[in-house]
């Protein structure tokens, strides 16, 4: 792959790592590559990627497992001796974001690990075990330590065992719990008469008698052990223990104070171990390929090759490069648009060979770090695509403009393995001819992973996990109730919390200040002219939608004293669009001869002399849901919000006035007006809420014709 086009020098003898070691016999030391089949999720969203990395970590872990378990020989003197975890090493590009789908892929199999910034005492399981139970202890009805506890390999409760607890139970998990117990389920009344028997008496206990109790009565330090021979994980449960004796010395007294302590001490980042280096021979260790210069493994696994090129930097609006220098966009103040200039083409693209260059030079340092055995792993979200598409460019050695097109180091990796004479089935299975091969050095191990059976977790069984449960009579029956299990407040989960007055009349939420009919129907360009935007609101016609709005604009701040003849009302229009109340477009399009015929009538006149008189009045207000949801339960609330254009308090008590601009024709209001009807008693209802007196009237004024109706 590296050529001075790309990778700034050409591999040859002199570059080349000769190796030393002598030849040990062994039938499993060729370089394989194992490629992962992951086309049967289809597209990439997050969650997929993390299912993706957590399958390609379950298959290094696996084949970590199979080589363990085969007494793989590693050369030690003139001897040679089975492999063991210390002796494997696992290489990332970056082991942040993937650490911890590694670490539970290697727990799954019972494979002891240390890792770079993973070697955290608080990330450890067994001490994660520990504190749930402790939070449990302490108190119980905490759902997510709870569950912890279940799920724990102390306790191993499945996860089709959980549902079932569940399903059909109120309350929180504890309660559910209890109740499972009290109907017969023989792992909940077990794990919840070992739960007394460790609460009983904890406040006779100091903390780190608490801790050694839970020990002594669940085993779990031999449990640990067991299940991870180095002793590390019996190391970190015992520095629990001790950690527990030393906060009891700094006046410590309680289990809460103790967990709260834990609480802050995990927060702040401190390693309670007092940051000591993890120690040698004590797992698989896994490290990024930076830190892994200079180190060298009997068994490596560079894992990860299928994570994409990083070209963010590449994206920034001005690039920066010694030698070619500045790399700015070009922008058209005219057009306002932004374009590549050709320096700045020049620049992003020598930064992108140094880039590839680099992960060039990262590919030699982590595939030169193996001493027996190099095992190269690569996801393929695609599956077989990707073998058709690279085999368009398929040559030996591999051309440096092909390598510039992939997305990723292990596309490299791909071009050249599909080229060597062991990749013919893969050639088979993607539809490729045969490839003229040169001298490629010994044979590969080029093996094909389906994904599908790595998408799910192996179950450990727990103490209590194969106790069985104690039926009832009718075993069958109980069984058939609770296949056909309904969820009974199902009619309540399709009620909104919130609801708004416009709602209830069931019209969009948008149209609620401007009832003109329906919106023109917006015309369709398909290749629209750039122009430059108006940021100042330029003089154009209103759509009727914007014309309802302007009306009710101008009757919340038009003042109530005063003249209110057609004069007038322009002059205070002009002082509102003066002022900013209004836009001119806004303004123009009031007519000032409908105000005046509002204030003119009765209604108006009634509303100018009111002692109390509030416009655009905005409420939120708790209902009970069953004066809008038939099929809401009792005692259900929703959260009624709306805004009531105007109400006054006259000799006749409260009224309540909704302004209309609907296209109504002279006589039809009555009929309009029935369609407004439940949105003016949901207000009506509300205000009589929240002033604490009857709405006496309620009536819509419709500007189109000059009329007030009374509902």
């Amino acid at each position: 792959l590296m050529s001075r086009q790309l990778g700034e020098l050409d591999y040859t003898d002199d570059q080349a790592l000769v190796t030393g070691l002598p030849e040990l016999a062994c039938e499993d030391d060729q370089v394989e590559l194992d490629l992962l089949d992951l086309s049967f999720l289809g597209t990439q969203d997050e969650e997929e990627r993390e299912d993706k990395t957590m399958m390609e970590a379950r298959m290094a872990a696996a084949r970590i497992r199979k080589l363990l378990d085969s007494t793989f020989p590693i050369g030690e003197g003139d001897d040679a001796r089975p492999v063991q975890p210390s002796d494997i090493m696992i290489l990332l590009r970056s082991v942040g974001p993937v650490l911890p789908q590694y670490i539970r892929a290697l727990e799954e199999q019972g494979i002891s690990w240390s890792a770079e910034g993973g070697d955290d005492f608080f990330r450890s399981t067994e001490v994660n075990v520990a504190l749930s139970l402790l939070q449990v202890v302490d108190n119980p009805r905490q759902d997510v330590p709870l569950i912890a506890v279940l799920r724990s390999p102390v306790y191993g409760f499945t996860g089709d065992q959980l549902a079932m607890i569940r399903a059909g139970r109120t309350g929180d998990f504890y309660s559910a719990l209890t109740q499972a117990a009290q109907e017969g389920d023989l792992p909940s009344r077990r794990f919840l008469q070992e739960l007394e028997e460790l609460r009983f008496g904890m406040g006779d206990r100091t903390c780190s008698q608490l801790v050694w109790h839970i020990y002594q009565r669940t085993n779990l330090l031999g449990l640990f052990s067991v299940m991870d021979p180095s002793g590390k994980r019996r190391d970190n449960l015992l520095t629990l223990y001790a950690l527990a004796g030393q906060m009891e010395n700094g006046g410590c007294t309680t289990l809460f104070q103790f967990l709260n302590r834990l609480q802050r001490l995990k927060e702040s980042g401190k390693n309670p171990l007092g940051g000591s280096a993890a120690r040698s021979g004590e797992g698989v260790s896994i490290l990024s390929i930076h830190r892994s210069k200079g180190l060298e493994k009997p068994v490596v696994l560079v894992c990860g090759l299928s994570r994409r090129l990083n070209r963010d930097d590449l994206m920034r609006p001005v690039l920066f490069h010694p030698v070619l220098g500045v790399g700015p966009k070009g922008l058209d103040r005219e057009r306002m648009v932004e374009y590549p200039t050709l320096a700045r083409q020049a620049v992003a693209s020598q930064l992108e060979r140094e880039m590839m260059a680099e992960e060039l030079r990262l590919l030699y340092v982590a595939m030169t770090r193996a001493q027996e055995k190099l095992i190269l792993t690569l996801a393929l979200p695609e599956g077989v695509r990707v073998l058709e598409r690279l085999g368009e460019d398929l040559s030996v050695p591999v051309s440096p403009m092909a390598l510039e097109s992939q997305q990723n180091v292990g596309q490299w990796v791909l071009l050249h393995a599909l080229t060597r004479p062991e990749s013919a089935p893969l050639r088979a299975m993607a539809g490729l001819g045969d490839v003229e091969c040169g001298p490629l050095g010994p044979a590969w191990d080029i093996r094909w992973v389906e994904g599908l059976p790595l998408s799910q977790a192996q179950e450990r069984p727990g103490r209590f996990a194969d106790l069985p449960a104690e039926e009832p009579e009718g075993e069958t029956g109980d069984l058939a109730a609770r296949l056909s299990w309904r969820y009974p407040y199902l009619a309540c989960a399709d009620i909104p919390s919130k609801l708004t007055a416009t709602q209830i009349k069931g019209r969009p939420l948008d149209r609620e200040a401007a009832e003109e009919g329906a919106p023109v129907p917006e015309q369709r360009v398909e290749h629209p002219p750039i122009h430059r935007p108006d940021f100042r609101g330029a003089e154009k016609e209103l759509s009727p939608s914007q014309r309802g709005t302007a009306l009710h604009l101008a009757m919340q701040y038009l003042p109530l004293t005063g003249d209110h003849n057609r004069e007038a009302i322009g002059g205070e229009l002009e002082r509102l669009v003066s002022e900013g109340f209004l836009t001119p477009a806004q303004g123009s399009a009031v007519e000032p001869e409908r105000l005046a015929a509002f204030f003119a009538s009765p209604l108006g006149r009634e509303m100018a002399e009111a002692k109390e008189c509030r416009r655009e009045f905005k409420f939120s207000l708790l209902v009970p849901a069953r004066d809008y949801y038939p099929e809401a339960e009792e005692g259900e609330e929703v959260l009624l919000q709306g805004v009531i254009d105007a109400w006054f308090e006259g000799e006749a008590g409260v009224t309540v006035v909704d302004f209309k601009s609907d296209r109504v024709r002279p006589g039809g209001e009555g009929e309009r007006a029935e369609e407004y009807r439940p949105q003016l008693e949901a207000y009506s209802r509300a205000l009589s809420a929240i002033l604490g007196r009857p709405v006496r009237r309620k009536v819509l004024w419709f500007f189109a014709t000059d009329w007030a109706w009374e509902l």
